[in-house]
């Protein structure tokens, strides 16, 4: 699904940082020094060329961005399976769902490096509720080549897992009671066509004698 019109640009802790070493002290020296206050705004603006250059790439990048889960469909309770998300466009990204609780290690960020065409990311998800389970959300965030700002966006997954019973241990543990073959020796069975109660006769063949 491509990237949400709705994105949202905000600056990093590498931008936050920047401006606090930087920009701070070159406040705070011009405010003794009056004379300074031109070369102060021409810095200011050689400073923040790079970050509105910054800004317009990862913003227009971001917006190329489209994001395809690919899962299984049908998996088993208990049993952990691989959620793939193909990306497509964009540069570096991370990625998080909107997933129920009921999905353990749905909530990890996975990160996607930059590169024209499609790449993958993925998750190691294991259910604990059997049912269907909607992932309706994926998130992203895309970061700019220096690593200033953060293109936050979401885009509609409309994906689906449905999760069934592991039938396996209840399959090894009901056997034996009905089969009753859990303990050693022979074991007595009835079988179609043998005894005298009406159901449990069989068709009669021309074989079979009136006796």
């Amino acid at each position: 699904a491509p990237a949400a019109a709705h994105m949202t640009l905000c600056p990093t802790n590498r931008l936050l940082l920047v401006c606090a070493t930087a920009l701070v002290p070159l406040l705070a020296a011009a405010g003794y020094w009056v004379p300074g206050w031109g070369g102060l705004v021409g810095v200011l603006a050689a400073a923040a060329v790079p970050a509105l250059v910054d800004a317009v790439v990862v913003r227009r990048s971001a917006r190329h961005l489209a994001v395809r889960l690919e899962g299984p469909g049908h998996v088993t309770q208990g049993h952990a399976f691989e959620l793939v998300a193909t990306v497509e466009g964009g540069g570096r990204v991370r990625l998080a769902l909107d997933a129920p609780d009921d999905l353990v290690g749905a909530d990890e960020v996975v990160e996607g490096g930059p590169g024209p065409g499609a790449r993958t990311v993925s998750w190691r998800i294991t259910p604990r509720e059997r049912g269907r389970l909607s992932l309706d959300t994926v998130f992203h965030e895309t970061l700019s080549p220096l690593g200033l700002w953060a293109a936050r966006g979401r885009s509609a997954a409309g994906s689906q897992v449905h999760v069934y019973p592991d039938l396996k241990q209840e399959r090894g543990a009901l056997a034996p009671l009905f089969l009753r073959r859990a303990a050693f020796g022979i074991h007595r069975t009835r079988g179609i066509g043998e005894g005298r109660e009406f159901e449990q006769l069989r068709a009669y063949t021309h074989v079979d004698s009136y006796v």
